[in-house]
């Protein structure tokens, strides 16, 4: 938990280990330690919501309908969604447990290409709600992470929590030109698959067609508010926000615009 939730559990711990040293804790302490939810009942209210008062509570003029899709195989959900980034459509992705801590490890995240910095600049104006000079970071695939970091071999085991900045090799900066803060560094999670098996799946299905395994990734949530837990509260931000697509778990409801 990178915040003072974590300096208070760290404390403990720290006290623990020094003053009983026959307990050992042999796993380390997971990222993903929130609540986990079905999706079905927001799912199935939806679909029972016609078209008019979608269009009406999103306040959107070219707002015409949504589409909803159940994709119960995983790798076929990937290339949807790894399609759809690559097109420059935002993505939010709520999955399993939450994160503990104020971090978006990739169960409760807001993704785009970081290739992308008109996409990135309308995350800030339309869905974040935040100054457009604030920057973002990005997610990248734990084995791919040496190359794009140009760090050591493994990398300081406080990125997998989003915690450490590195410096980006100028050759992969227009690859993640949208995560990058103006010095060329950024403050990357490095995904392994132990971690997070289905977003490091994401992570390298994206990286397959689009030659770097990194999507730019920060928090579900718009600015002075907490991320989001239930499928409910994602939707509903969904709504009301510029999000192209959300997925909730296996399934995938896309916004529909007039042309």
């Amino acid at each position: 938990d990178p915040g003072d939730g974590g300096s208070a559990i760290g404390a403990a711990l720290y006290l623990t280990a020094t003053n009983l040293s026959h307990i050992h804790r042999q796993q380390p302490i997971s990222a993903y330690l929130g609540k986990s939810y079905d999706e079905s009942p927001v799912v199935h209210s939806l679909k029972k919501l016609d078209s008019g008062i979608l269009r009406k509570f999103t306040k959107s003029d070219n707002f015409r309908n949504i589409q909803v899709e159940r994709i119960q195989n995983e790798s076929d959900l990937l290339q949807y969604v790894s399609s759809s980034l690559r097109s420059g459509k935002i993505v939010a992705w709520l999955q399993g447990r939450f994160e503990n801590g104020p971090r978006a490890l990739g169960n409760r995240s807001i993704l785009c290409n970081p290739a992308r910095t008109d996409v990135a600049m309308r995350l800030s104006q339309k869905v974040k709600l935040r100054a457009p000079f604030r920057p973002y970071a990005f997610s990248v695939a734990a084995d791919e992470a040496t190359n794009l970091l140009n760090a050591n071999d493994p990398p300081p085991s406080a990125t997998k929590w989003m915690q450490v900045s590195a410096a980006i090799p100028v050759q992969h900066h227009k690859n993640v030109a949208a995560a990058l803060h103006i010095d060329g560094t950024s403050r990357p999670q490095v995904c392994s698959r132990e971690d997070n098996p289905r977003f490091f799946g994401l992570l390298k299905t994206f990286g397959a067609t689009s030659g770097v395994p990194a999507i730019l990734n920060t928090s579900f949530n718009e600015s002075g508010s907490p991320l989001v837990s239930s499928p409910a509260e994602a939707l509903m931000m969904f709504l009301r926000t510029d999000i192209d697509i959300l997925v909730l778990n296996d399934t995938a409801i896309e916004r529909r615009v007039d042309a």
